[in-house]
């Protein structure tokens, strides 16, 4: 958000929404919580991987992995045409991954703030659709094997 700059969004988001829900329960209006997850969509397949940078000195590591991963998905995601790169990013880069027959799933990369991490956030609206999109992307850590980094939870 914005207004906590891009910082830790998902903890500003929680105690946002908590103070919301007080503001409107004391108000006796509806709960936020039930309206903003009432359209929610669960994806049929998500998964974390948590990718350990090995060098000493792990932001600049990070910051090359991340911007030989922008490079080759602006020529062409190892011809992955049904991957996008979203527009909008405040931390990594996000892909639209477009699955057929109006189904998208997305994957985020992006470096850990405070540990030695890459982090690999993948979702799907297939039964097994995360295999499919880690199978891809790990083409692009094949063609890179000068990052000190372990891929090996892929």
């Amino acid at each position: 958000m914005k207004e906590n700059h891009f910082l830790d969004d998902g903890a500003y988001s929680a105690v946002q929404i908590i103070i919301e829900t007080v503001r409107r329960r004391l108000a006796g209006e509806g709960d936020i919580a039930v309206e903003l997850l009432k359209d929610l969509k669960e994806p049929k397949d998500a998964s974390e991987f948590r990718m350990k940078i090995t060098a000493q000195d792990f932001k600049p590591v990070g910051e090359k992995v991340l911007a030989a991963f922008h490079d080759w998905l602006e020529s062409g995601a190892g011809g992955a045409s049904n991957w996008s790169l979203a527009e909008v990013n405040h931390e990594g880069w996000r892909v639209t991954v477009d699955e057929g027959e109006g189904r998208m799933g997305w994957l985020l990369l992006r470096a850990s703030l405070h540990d030695p991490l890459l982090v690999l956030n993948v979702e799907s609206e297939l039964d097994g659709g995360v295999k499919g999109t880690v199978s891809h992307l790990k083409n692009f850590f094949a063609e890179h094997k000068e990052f000190e980094l372990d891929t090996s939870k892929l």
